[in-house]
């Protein structure tokens, strides 16, 4: 026994510790939403949280969020993201087929486009110009161009610029398009805390097993699937408490902020014309095809906005929870988007290795 709760506290020691570390990260991503909230902005506790912890780590770098951590947040994210799931999303399932259309219209389109910008104007590689453009592929784009020897800072840095740039401005704009701002979580009817265990646990097992499959950001997505049975099906309902809500938003702040390790301000400027330009078109892309498909499925421009964003599927699926829009809808566009990136652009690289090789 005795022997048992010995191992059990060393390997909470690693967390404990990058817990530790990350404190002043954490405080700021508090902080920052905190602000958000008091200015009575959108997704108070999303967009706030990620952008002080961003600012935090553009100030001072901070140290790796462990990964046991990193499924903590991702937890008590993926409950608050699955207790916003109704009975009424089931009715939305049939037309999704339809969006994946446009979607991955949209996903050849930004990479086009803006790859071509980047290349013709700026004088980028046609690797490196692929991966910068990528939406919403940070980590695939950075592991590739570390390990074919591209300019891994550029492609980071017009990555993380667009992520931080949409943080910033979409919960704005797609309030002022809507007309307004989304409801707020604190109006909401709170879930039992017996109702808050069961979904926590499901959901960590959830996640275990698609971790197991090796899915993108498993922890969240078990959880969100696993809520929204629960939720869908009308078993339970009820929003996640504020407590467990706004600490899961400031550790994912934390954890995307994170990723800027490395990056200067020096950098930021360096590559500030080529980052404003991948993200204008692709911006522009895909506000076009949210368009086209909010008409087509006849769903609310907010929600396909996010869906559509080129960002981080953490990002903007918990913008749209927080906005109140249908968030599995929101997840299911950005897995798609993701698992489409990591599978085809490899193989675009394998391909066009082989011709050169021909050559």
């Amino acid at each position: 026994m005795r022997k048992s709760a010995e191992r059990l506290l060393a390997s909470l020691r690693p967390i404990s510790h990058s817990f530790v570390e990350l404190i002043p990260a954490i405080i700021c991503a508090f902080l920052g939403g905190l602000l958000f909230f008091q200015l009575d902005l959108p997704a108070p506790w999303i967009s706030g949280s990620m952008l002080g912890a961003m600012m935090s780590a553009l100030i001072r770098p901070m140290p790796e969020m462990h990964p046991r951590l990193r499924d903590v947040a991702f937890l008590m994210t993926g409950t608050s993201m699955g207790a916003g799931v109704t009975p009424e999303t089931v009715a939305l399932l049939g037309k999704v087929p339809l969006s994946f259309l446009v979607l991955a219209i949209s996903i050849v389109a930004i990479i086009y486009f803006s790859s071509l910008w980047l290349t013709k104007v700026h004088g980028w590689t046609r690797e490196d110009a692929m991966l910068a453009a990528a939406p919403g592929a940070l980590s695939t784009a950075l592991a590739i161009a570390a390990a074919r020897g591209g300019d891994v800072l550029g492609v980071a840095v017009v990555q993380t610029t667009r992520l931080f740039i949409l943080v910033a401005l979409l919960p704005g704009l797609i309030a002022w398009i809507e007309g307004g701002q989304g409801s707020s979580l604190l109006a909401l009817t709170q879930m039992s805390w017996g109702t808050l265990v069961l979904m926590l646990v499901g959901g960590a097992i959830c996640g275990y097993a698609l971790n197991k499959l090796k899915i993108t950001a498993a922890a969240m997505l078990g959880a969100a699937l696993f809520g929204a049975f629960l939720h869908g099906g009308g078993y339970v309902s009820g929003y996640t408490p504020m407590p467990i809500a706004i600490g899961g938003f400031v550790l994912v702040g934390v954890m995307i902020a994170t990723r800027t390790r490395g990056l200067s301000w020096k950098a930021v400027f360096d590559y500030a014309a080529a980052s404003a330009a991948s993200f204008i078109i692709g911006g522009i892309v895909a506000g076009l095809c949210a368009l086209a498909a909010s008409w087509l499925i006849n769903i609310s421009i907010g929600a396909t906005l996010l869906a559509f964003a080129p960002g981080g599927v953490e990002a903007m699926t918990l913008l749209a929870m927080s906005l109140a829009y249908d968030p599995l809808y929101v997840v299911a566009h950005h897995i798609a988007r993701f698992m489409s990136i990591g599978l085809c652009i490899p193989i675009w690289f394998r391909l066009t290795d082989k011709e050169l090789r021909k050559s």
